[in-house]
């Protein structure tokens, strides 16, 4: 019996992107090159300008990584194909950061904004001077 009050959201995003189920109705282990440059970089992410040369060098790293096997799946590695951990692997990346700063370099004459207006990217145990339990703030 499947518990389905679990689903990892990997397998939410991998079976909505590429479909649970091959044409021949076998379960998708893996996705091809030109799936995930066509379905995940064009149409998914929006990156037009992303070519199959650079998802062919993409999955080479990905393919490259050392990852825990789990049983039941293939440990053959296709080059032109990555499964399902390996893109979740990549989604984890820094090389998939939500912020690309060559599509949005930084601009000192923009920022004329009070500082209480802006977002700063920082840990709530930022200004702490020991451990978070014990420890005073530095601010």
């Amino acid at each position: 019996k499947r518990d389905s009050w679990f689903v990892k959201p990997i397998n939410v995003y991998w079976n909505t992107l590429f479909g649970e189920f091959m044409k021949n109705g076998k379960p998708r282990m893996n996705v091809s090159d030109k799936t995930f440059l066509e379905k995940f970089c064009h149409q998914t992410q929006g990156e037009t300008s992303t070519t199959l040369q650079d998802v062919q060098r993409l999955f080479q790293r990905l393919n490259d990584l050392e990852l825990p096997h789990i049983a039941g799946e293939s440990q053959e590695k296709d080059p032109t194909r990555i499964d399902k951990n390996r893109f979740e692997a990549y989604l984890l990346m820094d090389e998939n950061d939500a912020f690309d700063p060559a599509r949005q370099p930084y601009q000192p004459h923009t920022m004329n904004r009070p500082i209480s207006e802006y977002w700063i990217n920082s840990s709530h145990n930022t200004y702490l001077t020991g451990d978070q339990f014990t420890s005073h703030s530095s601010v």
